[in-house]
């Protein structure tokens, strides 16, 4: 487990989320490694264990599974390049909650396509989860306006248009 992925705010987060909302969907985990035993501790002491989920080394397809059938996706890192994963959520019609932590600041759309928070702050990680939870329609909405932005901003069609036109003009600029 990657320290800066913080997978602690996240169960803050998402123990306060239970505690302001009736109804939550549980919360599903899925990577290459799980969080440390301080992480699985932390949440049994939040009471959220029991909502919590681990998968392993998932298929594309189960990934794909669960992108299309959350509620959500969640990003609570201190730290983040790009962020493959919030393009394939994006991709997949979710709109997409997090830190704004670097790469997610240049992909998500506060408002737009989810919501992004300060790093660390789990209140704020917990309200922006539940302003998107609350408003199904909303959320929606969302996720159809970040699809289209991955569409049009980091498709292979996009990014291979991006490079193009630039070595046209360095071309073009080479030549004067």
């Amino acid at each position: 487990e990657d320290p800066r992925k913080n997978v602690m705010l996240l169960f803050e987060a998402y123990a306060t989320l239970r505690n302001q909302l009736e109804s939550v969907p549980p919360l599903v985990l899925a990577g290459r490694s799980a969080p440390p035993d301080a992480a699985w501790v932390r949440a049994e002491a939040l009471g959220i264990r029991d909502a919590v989920t681990f998968q392993e080394d998932v298929s594309m397809d189960e990934l794909a599974h669960l992108y299309r059938t959350a509620a959500l996706y969640v990003v609570s890192s201190d730290e983040e390049g790009l962020g493959l994963t919030i393009l394939e959520a994006m991709a997949s019609g979710r709109p997409v909650v997090s830190t704004a932590c670097g790469g997610p600041s240049t992909t998500v759309l506060d408002g737009g396509t989810g919501r992004l928070v300060p790093a660390g702050d789990a209140a704020a990680l917990a309200g922006a989860m539940a302003d998107v939870i609350g408003d199904p329609e909303r959320a929606d909405a969302m996720g159809h306006r970040g699809r289209r932005r991955v569409e049009k901003h980091f498709s292979m069609e996009a990014t291979g248009q991006q490079f193009l036109d630039t070595y046209k003009t360095l071309l073009d600029d080479s030549g004067s």
